[in-house]
């Protein structure tokens, strides 16, 4: 085989790879000499293989490092490729959707048999019996709508998991919480895990921006510590016209604030979200950033992800910075409409959160 017809085949399977790279996805060739091709460039570490028959160039690949759920995505959209009559469902539906899938639940390809037919398991592939076939094209893929994907997973999903999920969704659809449960109970009755689904549901909040902060949420319910406000802004001392927005914040009786900041390895390597700063200046921007929190008169916590899933770890650092259980008299008190963090009386430093903002009513 002649250099020029190398080069013709380099030149196709570049310009495939690149087109896949611009829909978010990984190539899977039907071809099998494009399929023989490619992993022969694999072998030369010129092309990655995250799985059997799809394939993506390493510079994309690796810009999605810092995402596995996006890496997760790639792979199912070449997936599609490959097996184009294949409906995605469950977890896997759930992941091309966009919602937010802890990564404990990713692996398994998860696909609808829509026939009726019992259902086939393997180690990768695990078939569902599908009885509403509300199914959706998303960029020539067949997978359930969002509404039946997330009713599939909570059906199935611990309650910290669902809430992620949950929250994501109702963030999708444009849905409270409630409105999400109400949706579900109409579309899932009869369905094994029903009730489990629904009292996810019940919890969701589309202002839950993350996995992480979703998790750290589910805790905060589990363990029955008063629930904080999502995404207030706070102003900022040195430019009010850029005020910092704070995960979770909670405004105690006496006027204590408390904000809660959800850190994620995105936040600090993702250029998208550090401004292309490095690692050394992204942390001092947030050390600049929780002083400036702290001259408001507020106490930052600090959570990761890993004390986001240890409920115990969460509940030492909540008891820490004193936020109450929502039974407690101070608890209850908090979550009237009349508290300063409901939007009511201002307390008595003159802390109130209204609008989405926190302010000093004097």
């Amino acid at each position: 085989m002649g250099k020029g017809t190398h080069k013709a085949t380099d030149a196709r399977l570049g310009a495939l790879l690149d087109e896949a790279s611009r829909r978010g996805s990984c190539l899977g060739p039907r071809n099998r000499n494009d399929r023989a091709a490619l992993s022969r460039r694999v072998e030369k570490g010129l092309v990655v293989s995250p799985y059997p028959g799809v394939y993506a160039s390493p510079s994309f690949w690796n810009s999605l490092s810092y995402k596995p759920e996006q890496q997760e995505r790639a792979i199912l959209l070449g997936i599609a490729m490959l097996h184009p009559s294949w409906v995605f469902c469950h977890v896997s539906a759930a992941i091309i959707h966009g919602l937010n899938v802890p990564y404990r639940m990713h692996g398994a390809i998860h696909v609808a048999n829509l026939n009726g037919s019992s259902s086939r398991q393997s180690k990768q592939v695990v078939r569902h019996r599908i009885r509403r076939s509300q199914i959706e094209w998303f960029g020539g893929i067949a997978l359930t709508s969002p509404l039946e994907t997330t009713l599939e997973c909570l059906c199935d999903s611990g309650f910290r998991e669902g809430l992620s999920i949950a929250d994501s969704a109702a963030r999708l659809l444009g849905l409270s919480g409630s409105e999400l449960r109400d949706k579900l109970s109409d579309l899932g009755k009869g369905t094994p895990g029903i009730q489990r689904a629904l009292s996810i549901a019940q919890c969701a909040d589309p202002l839950s921006e993350s996995g992480g902060e979703s998790i750290a949420r589910a805790t905060i319910i589990r363990y029955g510590y008063v629930l904080p406000r999502l995404q207030i802004w706070i102003p900022n001392p040195l430019d009010q016209k850029h005020p910092f927005r704070a995960d979770a914040i909670w405004i105690l009786l006496d006027g204590t604030i408390i904000i809660c900041e959800v850190d994620g390895i995105e936040k600090r390597i993702n250029p998208e979200m550090t401004g292309g700063l490095d690692l050394a200046r992204v942390f001092a921007k947030e050390r600049q950033r929780e002083a400036l929190l702290t001259a408001v008169g507020a106490k930052v916590m600090r959570v990761s992800f890993s004390d986001a899933w240890d409920g115990q770890k969460l509940c030492q650092l909540l008891d820490a910075y004193g936020v109450p259980k929502a039974n407690s008299p101070e608890g209850l008190a908090m979550r009237r409409e009349s508290s300063a963090m409901m939007g009511g009386v201002p307390a008595p430093n003159g802390a109130v959160i209204r609008n989405g903002r926190l302010k000093f009513e004097r």
